[in-house]
């Protein structure tokens, strides 16, 4: 089985702009895609899930502050495939701050297939939301330490936990920016030190690739300007780890 993971940024926007139809065709061996920050109700995603009758889907939408965070799993509609459960999960319990609960939603969801569950995850980002981000980060630990099965976390989980994660001079810009926050960091080798994950990346890009096992992956993004790209200076916003 062949699972993608990427911070879509807009289901309805990239379904317009035909990024969806060219992920599919792109990807077409990939069995399982994972999307963060959809920012569509159920409704939308119907709609636009009904131009591709070959996708099966579980979507988790906010349903407090619409056309925020949002998670969605697609799963190509094959014989080869069991799914054995779902659940279209917010982390419990809800958060006791009333001002929290509207970047709580829409955070995660879980498909059960035979050897394993998979975990789509969209982190909130910190912006001046310390208290909320390790809130998440701990619930998230406990929910999952009650999985029974192996299971696969997948997503967005806004972090930065290494020098290898940021092209510039990581030491420098550590406390400055959200995702690079020492709290953010802890939360994020907490919850693979407690789930005995192992954090790997995507794509081998990154120009430090040869100081890494065989085994180790690598993604980044890159900002469009300033000829990012072509100088390696990307920004790592994606992490998955199993």
């Amino acid at each position: 089985m062949k699972i993608l993971t990427y911070n879509i940024n807009g289901l309805k926007s990239a379904h317009k702009k035909g990024v969806l139809d060219k992920l599919f065709e792109k990807f077409s061996d990939v069995d399982v895609f994972c999307f963060q920050e959809v920012k569509a109700q159920l409704d939308d995603v119907k709609t636009i899930m009904a131009n591709y009758p070959d996708f099966l889907y579980l979507s988790n939408e906010n349903r407090i502050k619409k056309g925020y965070a949002g998670v969605i799993i697609l799963i190509r509609n094959t014989d080869s495939i069991t799914i054995n459960g779902w659940s279209n999960i917010d982390l419990e319990p809800d958060p006791t701050d009333p001002d929290m609960l509207k970047y709580w939603y829409g955070r995660s969801t879980m498909i059960a297939f035979d050897d394993f569950c998979l975990y789509n995850i969209y982190t909130p980002n910190s912006k001046n939301k310390e208290e909320l981000r390790k809130l998440f980060d701990t619930t998230l630990i406990k929910q999952l330490k009650n999985v029974r099965k192996p299971f696969i976390i997948v997503g967005d989980l806004n972090v930065c936990p290494t020098k290898y994660d940021y092209w510039g001079k990581y030491e420098k810009v550590i406390n400055t920016m959200p995702g690079l926050m020492q709290f953010e960091i802890d939360g994020y080798n907490q919850i693979c030190e407690e789930l005995q994950l192992k954090g790997y990346y995507v794509l081998p890009v990154l120009p430090m690739i040869d100081e890494f096992k065989a085994d180790t992956l690598f993604s980044s993004q890159y900002c469009k300007k300033q000829d990012a790209r072509q100088r390696s200076a990307g920004l790592c916003v994606q992490r998955d780890s199993v």
